[in-house]
């Protein structure tokens, strides 16, 4: 794999993966650096990429509601994610998410 430029993205509102923490199970949001990193990016090699603030692992419709609810109140962008097999760039956090 190619090695990557990340992009530096807008600063995150402060504590946004603690509030997700409180209103989600335990285990649900992800801060771990490499783990963020590793699901911050498709398989377009050549698209810049941001770096995430976390990483949600959502189990139900409830949970991921719960998610956009936290960030549309925080103004934190929020990037939807599938499987990162694409080619085409779109589900990576970038300077304009």
């Amino acid at each position: 794999m190619a090695e990557r430029d990340f992009v530096s993205t807008t600063p995150p509102a402060v504590g946004i993966a603690e509030v997700l923490r409180r209103r989600l199970p335990a285990g649900r949001v992800v801060t771990d650096p490499d783990i963020v990193a590793g699901l911050s990016h498709d398989q377009a090699v050549w698209a810049p990429v941001g770096r995430a603030v976390a990483v949600v692992r959502a189990k139900s419709t409830d949970e991921v509601r719960t998610v956009v609810r936290a960030c549309l109140e925080q103004g934190v962008p929020l990037v939807a994610r599938g499987a990162g097999t694409g080619l085409s760039g779109a589900p990576m956090p970038s300077k304009a998410a």
